[in-house]
This record gives structure tokens, sequence and C-alpha cells, in this order.
């Protein structure tokens, strides 16, 4: 979707357009979809979890068309926020590290799953259970 409102080109856009376009996306996805339409309705009702899905992939791609150099952790944060495979914010975060070939991303990610993975091991392994 952003790439096709963005265009071949997403440069051309001046920088003003691009930073007020940036700066929107980051601000609907760091307050969440769910409160700002809460502001902007007064409801108070259940929003669906779905509203939020995909604005950490709007942001993604706004960051990599403006040649915005993500740091790795808010990244991998984006990938695993929402743990299903297909989500976008996933799909689009993880596309942008995979597009990166320098060694200190490589190390990065590298560190997060080793993370991830000893914590993985630690949840499921019995003797890490609490006895009681």
């Amino acid at each position: 979707m952003v790439k096709v409102l963005l265009g071949e080109d997403p440069l051309r856009l001046p920088e003003a357009e691009r930073e007020r376009l940036f700066t929107l996306a980051r601000h609907w996805y760091q307050r969440g979809v769910e409160a700002i339409l809460r502001d902007r309705t007064a409801e108070f009702g259940p929003v669906r979890d779905e509203v939020r899905a995909g604005h950490g992939a709007v942001l993604t791609q706004l960051e990599c068309a403006f040649g915005i150099l993500t740091p790795v952790d808010e990244l991998v944060d984006r990938a695993t926020a929402h743990g299903g495979r297909n989500h976008a914010d996933r799909e689009f975060a993880v596309s942008a590290l995979t597009l990166r070939r320098d060694a200190d991303t490589f190390q990065a990610v590298t560190a997060h799953r080793q993370i991830r993975n000893r914590y993985d091991g630690a949840s499921s392994s019995p003797s890490s259970t609490p006895t009681g």
C-alpha cells in the first residue's frame, strides 16, 4: 500500500512532506491506533486488535523508502510484537533486516535470536518451572 501511494521514487516528495508522513506514521504506531480512535470518537467499548495491525509495517516501509536506518532492536521488536508469522509488521521488519548486508546487523540479529532461544528453552524446560 505504501509503495503504491509513494510511487516509484519516494524521494521526489519534498522533505517536509516526507517528514510529515513519517512523523504521522510513527505517532500512530507508538500511540496505538486504539488510543487514537478512542480520542477521535470518544468511544470506550471494545476495539478489535486488528485495528492496529499493519501500522508497524507502514512505518517500516516509510523508513526504508526515505532512507532512514532504523535501529535493529526496534525492527526486531516490531517483528516479534505480534507473534504471528504472517503479520504485516513482522514481514516488513524482517524484510528490512534482510536487505541489510552489514556485519553489525547480522551480529545484532544473531544476538536477539540467541537470547530468544535461551528464553524459549528456559520457559519450556521442566526444571525451570516453579514447584510448590
